[in-house]
């Protein structure tokens, strides 16, 4: 989980100054998917909300068709 460490960081601060604050990420969904889409956009949404929920702060992710 390095790589979103900046993120985290970001969010984290940004839930201190307001706390009513929710977070939103969009998992791209594909009508065809092929192994390139999957491994391309795969679920990288998913682990930063597993990492804002470890500290509390509300992620909302949302389907996206393509």
């Amino acid at each position: 989980m390095t790589v979103f460490c900046p993120l985290i960081h970001f969010n984290k601060v940004a839930y201190c100054f307001c706390p009513d604050i929710v977070f939103f990420g969009g998992q791209l969904v594909f009508t065809k998917e092929s192994l390139v889409d999957r491994w391309l956009h795969n679920y990288t949404v998913f682990a930063i909300q597993r990492s804002l929920y470890v500290y509390g702060i509300p992620f909302v992710i949302l389907p996206i068709k393509v």
